[in-house]
């Protein structure tokens, strides 16, 4: 079985570190965890930018290998987002909720976010927590929906602790997604911010809005629309809490 978080590479700034860990694992370094303190080209979800503050935050990727999720599709997708939130609990103090797919919140504002690379034999997951960022730091168009640690009164962490702790609990989420994926997922869906919540969802050719209803037996997420329909989403564009 493959560990994760053999090998630790650190960089000042990279374009991008998703695509040194891809790099490292294309050359047979799987499992290895790619951490800088800054990115030139980062990005998210939707190819969107990452912003982050040259030092302020935590940026890291890890390469996990096919067969520590090939059993599921899911997997790797449910177990990511709840690596990185009990990591940022355990280690900042802070109430760390996940707005599906992998958004994490604090207070109901953004504290940061994943991005999941697949390739055919592994696949690089890429985690930005925001740390030391004022809202001066962030750009005017996210600045009221953004946070950090610092903002929310946490316990700003060594960046190493909170890598370390992120790779250890995501390779335990991810071995027990294989002898016991009901728990996983309660665990799961005891941390995610839409239920119960207004949403609006947007798919590449519609737009819903309903009531966050939790998320089903492989991680989808549900959402109540009028007359008690409900509908089932595997992916979606943008996912927003109106209320």
């Amino acid at each position: 079985m493959c560990h994760l978080g053999h090998t630790f590479f650190h960089y000042q700034a990279v374009n991008s570190t998703n695509d040194v860990c891809r790099a490292l694992a294309s050359a047979g370094n799987v499992g290895a965890v790619v951490t800088a303190e800054y990115q030139t080209a980062g990005r998210g979800r939707q190819g969107r930018s990452w912003i982050s503050k040259p030092g302020a935050g935590l940026l890291l990727s890890v390469s996990v290998p096919a067969e520590m999720f090939f059993a599921h599709h899911w997997h790797l997708a449910v177990a990511s987002p709840l690596a990185a939130a009990e990591a940022v609990s355990q280690t900042c103090g802070l109430n760390v909720q996940i707005k599906w797919p992998n958004d994490l919140l604090s207070s109901g504002k953004k504290l940061g976010g994943i991005l999941i690379e697949a390739e055919p034999a592994f696949a690089v997951v890429g985690i930005g927590i925001n740390l030391t960022m004022s809202r001066s730091d962030f750009p005017p168009e996210i600045a009221q929906i953004a946070t950090s640690v610092l903002m929310e009164g946490g316990n700003v962490p060594d960046k190493q602790e909170l890598a370390v702790a992120i790779v250890k609990n995501l390779e335990h989420w991810l071995n027990k997604c294989q002898t016991g994926w009901n728990s996983v997922i309660e665990t799961r869906r005891r941390l995610e911010a839409t239920t119960g919540r207004f949403l609006e969802v947007h798919l590449p050719n519609a737009v819903y809005r309903g009531t966050g209803v939790g998320l089903d037996e492989d991680g989808a997420l549900l959402i109540q629309l009028k007359k008690a329909q409900t509908l089932r989403i595997e992916s979606a564009e943008n996912v927003f809490i109106i209320s």
